[in-house]
């Protein structure tokens, strides 16, 4: 059901595209807490906000935020820099597995998305520490978008393992999977609250693909990686969804023929932004619908 705390870091997640890369200076959270500040990690296109947001429930006076931007798009008009996304793209698509050798037991998970988390996390540590006092029980939220959903994944495990006393809680909205059964099994049991939010048509949620969702999708999305980049992708490794599903149901795995006759019944054009809308966060989007409680 919405949650108004979800919904925020909704648009804590959407704010983490403004801006111009690679450098960013302080942006102010006015829309989501007046007079808030975060603080920009990372560079390129690799990029989190770190901040503080007062009251995100009842009873508790401030929660640390980890928010992680999601892949860049292309013709972004406020930094329409092709290399910068075509290098943002080819690191999504760095699909092997690799040791997670930063968190002990956490088993293997997506190259790409370890490199970027790890390429930020000296500036998110730096920042995180001078929020959380050692042995502070504090609420850290740990939230993304697309890619972005996939390494706060990864990164609520290292969260968990460096301020151990923190209370750490993720949410994510269209995320990528982070990881293979094993990291599935080590996360679900080191952050059981942790709610990833999908809204069908979006196909992101489903990949890497894995026996977890749509064979089909898995299949048409290992062809089309296989063509674009000239390489043999069945060797690519299984991946699997972490945390509680919102909705509980539907999806690509759900109602695969139904939802699929109901895109191929349009024009091919119709389709295309049908996805593409279904990917997207914010005010009058699904996922708006999804995590936001109605207005008044």
């Amino acid at each position: 059901m919405p949650d108004a705390l979800h919904c925020r870091l909704m648009q804590i997640c959407l704010a983490s595209y403004s801006g111009t890369p690679p450098k960013f200076a302080d942006v102010a959270w006015t829309d989501i807490a007046a007079g808030m500040k975060a603080t920009p990690c990372g560079d390129k296109y690799d990029f989190a906000f770190v901040g503080e947001i007062p009251n995100p429930r009842p009873g508790v006076a401030a929660a640390v935020v980890i928010a992680f931007r999601g892949t860049l798009e292309p013709a972004r008009p406020h930094d329409p820099d092709p290399i910068l996304t075509i290098r943002d793209w080819v690191n999504d698509a760095d699909a092997a597995h690799v040791d997670f050798a930063e968190v002990p037991g956490a088993g293997p998970v997506h190259k790409g998305f370890h490199r970027s988390l790890m390429i930020m996390w000296p500036g998110i540590k730096a920042a995180v520490d001078k929020l959380i006092a050692p042995g502070e029980a504090k609420l850290l939220l740990i939230t993304g978008h697309s890619k972005g959903g996939a390494i706060a994944n990864l990164a609520a495990m290292l969260a968990h393992r460096t301020w151990d006393k923190a209370q750490v809680e993720v949410v994510t909205f269209a995320g990528a999977r982070a990881g293979g059964l094993a990291f599935q099994t080590a996360y679900n049991q080191a952050v059981p609250r942790s709610v990833r939010y999908e809204s069908w048509p979006d196909p992101v949620p489903e990949l890497p693909p894995g026996p977890q969702g749509s064979k089909l999708l898995g299949w048409f999305a290992k062809k089309l990686a296989k063509s674009l980049g000239d390489a043999n992708l069945s060797l690519i490794p299984d991946y699997y969804p972490v945390g509680t599903r919102v909705p509980a149901t539907a999806g690509w795995g759900a109602d695969m023929w139904g939802g699929i006759m109901k895109l191929i019944a349009g024009t091919m054009q119709a389709a295309l932004s049908t996805v593409r809308d279904a990917h997207k966060i914010g005010p009058g989007t699904a996922y708006g619908a999804l995590a936001c409680p109605p207005q008044p």
